[in-house]
């Protein structure tokens, strides 16, 4: 077989490449649709199951194919990365100013989009594959390639890269092995021109209102707009700041403060304007703490609120996360986090949120929202308080808190307004509760389950619509699951690692909150493991290890308080170590089908981690499921092994 590389008789420089570009496209193409659809869990379990799927299928095909044009390959692969990067982009356009994208709806455009290239890079790893000598290898520098990959664009995101010029840095090196075609090189050459001459008209694509200015952030794409005398900064295409928020940020400022006449030191996390308001307050010293450098004020302390050390007690703690409906916005929202919050403030200090959940009537997931953040801060503090007017600003302090505190300033609208508008009945209503109190916690954010079935509501999506792309994935995943043999082992570890992986993330999210600059790392920890474990000749009893591996690690996850950084990294490299290792291992399956088994199971295992598993039934009891699905596959390998055994006289 004839490859790019001249004089060149394994294929392993091709699928080293292929691999560098790979990985970084999918976190480019993460990246973008967090923009393009508003991100959240539910979006993020879509574009990785599509990914996988598409991949899946192609390695399956190209497992069977009996030839292939490596230079129309080539050509595809390259034209699919930069034509499907402007082609999510472009699915906004396709819908109304405004108008939330429903998951069905993303589905379709991210099959449309990334679907291509994810198909083309299955294919080239399950053709490649059918020379069976080069197969352990291929698997080993197909993820050596990842790791490379990984490393440009965690550079690209220190270093403040657009995504278009992260893609030209990883698709440089196919332009390189092309460099002795000039045909295909100049082919080539133009999707970078493409890229080039389209990127910045593309970005405004994805916004439904005039932008200023765009820039690249570490945890997302930050955008200004400026539209009719109000200025807006959006992140990920999610309203932060906004001129127009006046009274909402009043009443987040105002009601609080005026629980302690005598507040000297404010904590603000997030400013939404808070500190403007706060200026009224003369004897108050103000913190700020931003994630975000592009949307921080002069003097913003950037960090992330977990890792904040104050140099004394705050009176006041004044937090702006948003809706949690997402794993980085409901992380605000645990028990261990209000826990962090309390051990700030002095013995009376306050601790204050407000969400902009309906004036006059909640429906059922904002009444299971304020129910769970009410019973989570009842956890922590002796008192809690919610006032309902412009939207609910709760209140948690360990000292009494007034229903209709007296305010100290003067204010536009809190005081002329909300404030007569609000009587005692609505009040008493807000905190009257019936049911069982839940408690959201890292390890099952159940307000995260809340926060989904909002924004569900909010586009009017219905659940079955979400039952059926669930279904739709998890039949197109079965339908080319093997039932037996080596097949389940690894299409069950890809299951499992699927769901380990996912869970990780939201845990490392949980605690740390800069997944957006840190996938690419977390997922080079998990290729390098892949790497590693390609060197292992035998792995007997693989699946009862990683039943084992799975429990004990996410034990250490759940149970360890405030786990370092370092044990997220080693574990995630930890699972692919060991399903890298009985990947290779198994010798008596096709390479390609066993690579599209593997990817087939990572499809359900994420799609259903952080949309259904991990919300509804906490990390620990997932892992301890994963546990007894990897132990049942054990036992029913040994026992078919067993009965060949018998059948050819062995024992």
């Amino acid at each position: 077989m004839r490859f790019i590389l001249r004089n060149s008789a394994h294929p392993h420089s091709f699928i080293f490449v292929t691999g560098f570009c790979s990985i970084g496209v999918q976190c480019l193409f993460i990246r973008e649709a967090l923009a393009v659809f508003y991100g959240n869990e539910l979006i993020l379990g879509l574009v990785l199951s599509t990914w996988l799927l598409c991949s899946g299928i192609g390695s399956f095909i190209g497992a069977k194919s009996p030839k292939w044009d490596t230079w129309g390959v080539v050509t595809v692969y390259v034209w699919a990365a930069v034509g499907g990067i402007l082609l999510l982009r472009a699915g906004r356009l396709l819908f109304s100013p405004g108008e939330i994208i429903s998951p069905l709806a993303s589905l379709g455009i991210l099959s449309v989009s990334q679907g291509p290239f994810a198909f083309v890079n299955g294919y080239v790893f399950g053709r490649l594959s059918q020379a069976r000598h080069t197969a352990p290898h291929l698997y080993r520098y197909e993820n050596m390639g990842n790791i490379a990959g990984s490393l440009i664009v965690f550079l690209g995101v220190v270093l403040f890269w657009k995504n278009a010029l992260i893609l030209i840095a990883l698709l440089v090196p196919v332009l390189w092995l092309c460099k002795k075609k000039p045909w295909l090189f100049a082919i080539i050459g133009g999707a970078f021109v493409c890229i080039a001459l389209f990127d910045s008209i593309s970005q405004e694509w994805k916004y439904d209102v005039p932008v200023t200015r765009i820039s690249c952030g570490r945890e997302g794409e930050v955008v200004l707009t400026e539209q009719h005398g109000d200025t807006a900064w959006l992140l990920n295409n999610t309203l932060y700041r906004s001129s127009a928020d006046d009274a909402f940020i009043e009443q987040a400022v105002h009601i609080p403060m005026a629980q302690r006449e005598h507040a000297r030191r404010v904590l603000v996390i997030f400013d939404k304007g808070h500190y403007d308001e706060l200026k009224a307050y003369n004897q108050s010293e103000v913190d700020i703490i931003e994630t975000e450098r592009l949307l921080a004020r002069k003097g913003s302390i950037v960090t992330s609120p977990e890792s904040h050390a104050a140099g004394g007690k705050y009176d006041v703690i004044l937090m702006a996360a948003g809706m949690p409906e997402t794993m980085g916005s409901s992380r605000f929202y645990t028990q261990s986090y209000f826990t962090r919050m309390k051990s700030l403030l002095s013995d009376s200090g306050v601790f204050s949120f407000s969400l902009s959940l309906s004036s006059n009537y909640l429906n059922r997931p904002e009444q299971e929202i304020v129910h769970v953040l009410h019973s989570t801060l009842n956890e922590v503090f002796n008192r809690v308080l919610i006032f309902p007017g412009e939207g609910y600003t709760f209140m948690a302090s360990d000292s009494a808190l007034k229903a209709r505190p007296e305010l100290m300033v003067q204010t536009q609208f809190v005081g002329p307004y909300i404030m007569p508008a609000l009587s005692d009945e609505r009040i008493e209503s807000a905190n009257t509760f019936s049911g069982k109190a839940t408690i959201s916690t890292i390890d099952k954010p159940v307000v995260l389950i809340a926060g989904l079935q909002r924004w569900m509501k909010l586009i009017e999506a219905p659940v079955w619509g979400l039952l059926i792309i669930l279904a739709l994935v998890i039949i197109a995943g079965v339908a080319f699951f093997p039932k037996k043999g080596e097949m389940l082992s690894v299409g069950s570890s890809g299951f499992t690692a699927g769901i380990f992986s996912v869970a990780l993330l939201l845990l490392y999210q949980a605690g740390y909150g800069a997944l957006y600059s840190r996938i690419s790392l977390l997922l080079l920890a998990l290729t390098l493991g892949f790497a590693l474990g390609s060197y292992v000749r035998k792995f007997p009893h693989s699946d009862g290890v990683i039943a084992v591996y799975v429990v004990v690690s996410m034990a250490l996850l759940t149970k360890c308080t405030a786990a370092p950084q370092l044990l997220f990294y080693l574990l995630h490299g930890g699972i692919g170590f060991l399903c890298g290792a009985q990947f290779v291992t198994r010798k008596n399956s096709e390479t390609g089908i066993l690579y599209a088994v593997d990817l087939f199971g990572g499809v359900i295992g994420m799609v259903l981690s952080s949309t259904v598993l991990v919300p509804m039934f906490g990390v620990m009891n997932v892992a301890l499921g994963l546990g007894a699905v990897k132990l049942l596959v054990w036992g029913a390998n040994t026992r078919s092994i067993n009965r060949g055994r018998l059948s050819t006289g062995m024992i």
